[in-house]
């Protein structure tokens, strides 16, 4: 059974895993919309997505809430951009520095263009040397 996953209460950024590749997204509107050829074609199936706070969840597919922008989301060429609901295969994860540093280390190395940046060297010791410390907030 899949549950829709609650976008919005999500923390920002938020990394999209699919394929090998990483995508990220700075904010809901980047995460839920897309085109309708997107869609079709299975863009969110088998993406996980890990937040800013270290949930993780795994997405099944999404599902077209409506169109986005004028002309119902229409464009010249009979494509439509659409706001999707992502459907979860599973309760949410927390993950740690190490299940996140793995695939986009990967990915940084891999063929998606990362390499093509000034400061692709840079990014890639960052991402090497980075270390998550879990403190737990106390509410007042």
């Amino acid at each position: 059974m899949s549950a829709d996953v609650k976008t919005e209460l999500l923390r920002y950024p938020v990394l999209r895993l699919s394929k090998g590749m990483i995508f990220p997204a700075r904010n809901v509107e980047e995460l839920t919309q897309c085109t309708m050829t997107a869609l079709r074609n299975g863009f969110f199936n088998g993406l996980i997505l890990i937040d800013s706070d270290g949930k993780k969840f795994r997405i099944s597919g999404a599902r077209k809430l409506r169109g986005v922008g004028p002309f119902f989301g229409f464009n010249i060429f009979l494509n439509q951009r659409v706001e999707v609901a992502l459907m979860a295969s599973g309760p949410e994860e927390s993950v740690d520095t190490e299940e996140v540093r793995r695939p986009v280390l990967g990915a940084l190395r891999g063929k998606q263009g990362w390499d093509s940046t000034d400061d692709s060297d840079d990014l890639l010791a960052c991402v090497d040397q980075a270390r998550y410390q879990y403190r737990k907030l106390s509410m007042p």
